[in-house]
């Protein structure tokens, strides 16, 4: 919640049919808290029930009609791209997130808001996914999955496609992102890939 800053060097498109929202080109989202900063963004908003009649659909003989505007009154319209409640978030290119205690980076990340589930994945197999924790010791720590890490924020588990590696991290910044090393591959299910 709370109001969100977002910019891009390529531009914002609507489908009003599907509710996505495709955001491109150095992508910077900031909202209470947490920065995001992604090559590619999808938004996917949960559409008003009145917002998509079904295509085929007939009036309702039994239903009476909608009243006539009176001449002069404003035309309604049909709902807007922020109209909906947000259903998910991807991320797609080298993706930051950071946070007050933590900075992840990936190429892919693919977040399912209902179901409160993460899925982060590098394009190249041999890559890393990498979280960076700050403890309230003042430590931070780091954590490293090859390749693809799901996380489902209900149960707090995080389910890695190899070996999870926690490790102390003593340096003073994240380690810089690397560019993408080889084509990206299909996504979770429900995104896009690339």
């Amino acid at each position: 919640g709370g109001n969100m800053l977002m910019q891009c060097d390529g531009g914002l498109k609507y489908d009003g049919a599907t509710g996505v929202i495709k955001v491109i080109k150095n992508v910077l989202i900031r909202q209470a808290g947490m920065t995001i900063v992604t090559d590619t963004l999808f938004l996917t908003l949960e559409m008003p029930a009145d917002a998509k009649p079904a295509p085929d659909a007939k009036p309702d003989p039994k239903k009476e009609p909608p009243p006539k505007a009176a001449a002069g009154a404003p035309k309604t319209t049909p709902a807007g791209p922020f109209s909906g409640n947000l259903k998910t978030f991807e991320c797609l290119g080298r993706v930051e997130i950071t946070t007050e205690t933590q900075v992840i980076h990936c190429d892919h990340l693919f977040y399912d808001m209902l179901a409160d589930r993460s899925f982060l994945q590098t394009s190249h197999p041999q890559d890393e996914v990498r979280i960076y924790m700050k403890e309230l010791s003042g430590l931070t720590k780091q954590l490293r999955v090859v390749h693809r890490l799901d996380y489902n924020g209900k149960t707090g588990v995080f389910s890695p496609e190899s070996k999870m590696r926690m490790e102390p991290f003593t340096e003073k910044a994240p380690l810089p992102r690397q560019p993408a090393t080889a084509a990206p591959e299909p996504g979770p299910p429900g995104g896009r890939g690339r």
